[in-house]
């Protein structure tokens, strides 16, 4: 799996839509394989952390024994505030494009995930850049589960600061 981009609308510190690139790159001979993020205090390192997060682990990301009450609250206090000032049912929004190769099939994966504070979260996944119709909810998240399984999510993912 290489990400590709991550876009985010309306979560924590990222008011309106925000797309950052996240592909390796290449320098002429050298190759750039490592993505680091910098920044002041509330410059959001750790938002784009917790949208990577969430976008591949759902309510794993957060706590194995959320409820589905709980994990909403929680997506609910994500939403920009400057945004919620705007418009009270702003949605949040988290996309994130990644490769991923299965049996020599390379493919071009897109999880999207939005929610309000009156709208449960909706999970949706592309392949292709064509929306995966046959899969509900549950379905996609379980397919993200087979490539990034919770328990190493935190070995993949984590916040500096947490060292």
């Amino acid at each position: 799996m290489i990400f590709k981009s991550l876009t985010l609308d309306n979560f924590r510190v990222f008011n309106g839509c925000h797309t950052i690139e996240l592909a390796p790159r290449r320098d002429g001979l050298l190759s750039k394989p490592i993505v680091l993020f910098g920044g002041l205090n509330g410059a959001g390192k750790t938002s784009i952390l917790s949208a990577i997060r969430i976008a591949l682990l759902g309510r794993r990301a957060v706590s194995n024994s959320f409820s589905k009450k709980d994990y909403q609250e929680y997506l609910t206090e994500q939403i920009n505030s400057s945004a919620i000032k705007d418009d009270d049912k702003a949605p949040a929004t988290i996309k994130l494009e990644f490769t991923h190769t299965h049996q020599g099939e390379h493919s071009v994966y897109t999880v999207h995930r939005t929610w309000s504070d009156t709208d449960d979260e909706k999970v949706s996944l592309y392949k292709n850049n064509e929306l995966d119709k046959s899969l509900n909810s549950e379905q996609v998240q379980s397919f993200l589960h087979d490539l990034v399984p919770p328990g190493i999510g935190d070995l993949f993912f984590f916040d500096g600061e947490k060292i």
